[in-house]
């Protein structure tokens, strides 16, 4: 991944209200953390950082003033419909030192499975991978074309770029499932269908049919 370089200025007034001010004029509040350093105020301009994105890269060379600072894009905050970016937090890196790193995973093919009636399910839409800054990968792609009803591909079987490797080895991890295709089973709707629908139960028929035995009975005797 290229380190881009991304001018930013700081900050010294915080708040809500000014906030909305540097949104107004074309910019977006930051904040730099990491690296055992006091938290940075920044601004950054929306269309420099809107490019930046369009690319792809999450890796930058923050240029404050003469002094450069490698940073990674921790996370975008964004209003409520998705569309616009409130927030930036910006986090200190070394380009010498692994970090641990959430990457997005896309599927790519059609599964022999789903042409047979399955249905393909991702379960995973990233997995957590160590590597250099400079290694981070803008997406992992997993071809899941051979995939028959019931494969599956788990995090083990999943290729990773050379230089990158999973944060977490461990056979728990390398066991859960990115992607499956399973078969979807229609449930059966079984119609009961009530005997002499409408008609109220007759409760104490039997002693009904007993009385009748007895007046019977009784007729007999005055005979």
């Amino acid at each position: 991944m290229d380190v881009i370089d991304l001018s930013v200025v700081a900050r010294e007034k915080k708040g809500s209200r000014f906030s909305r001010r540097l949104r107004a004029a074309g910019k977006i509040p930051a904040v730099l953390y990491g690296s055992n350093e006091e938290p940075v105020a920044l601004a950054v301009e929306s269309s420099a950082l809107a490019a930046l994105l369009k690319v792809g890269s999450r890796m930058v060379s923050l240029r404050l003033g003469k002094a450069k600072q490698p940073a990674l894009i921790r996370e975008l905050q964004h209003d409520v419909y998705g569309d616009d970016i409130l927030h930036v937090d910006f986090s200190r890196v070394s380009l010498k030192e692994k970090l641990d790193i959430d990457v997005t995973v896309l599927l790519t093919g059609t599964a022999k499975g789903v042409m047979q009636g399955g249905v393909l399910e991702q379960r995973r839409d990233s997995i957590e991978v160590r590597c250099l800054p400079t290694a981070i990968p803008k997406h992992i792609e997993v071809d899941v074309s051979g995939l028959d009803i019931g494969d599956a591909v788990h995090v083990g079987d999943v290729p990773l770029p050379e230089g990158v490797e999973l944060a977490d080895p461990s056979e728990d991890s390398r066991e859960m499932v990115v992607a499956s295709v399973t078969v979807v089973v229609e449930e059966e709707v079984e119609e009961v269908v009530e005997e002499a629908a409408g008609q109220p139960e007759v409760i104490g028929k039997g002693k009904e049919e007993e009385g009748e035995d007895k007046d019977k009975d009784k007729d007999k005797d005055k005979d």
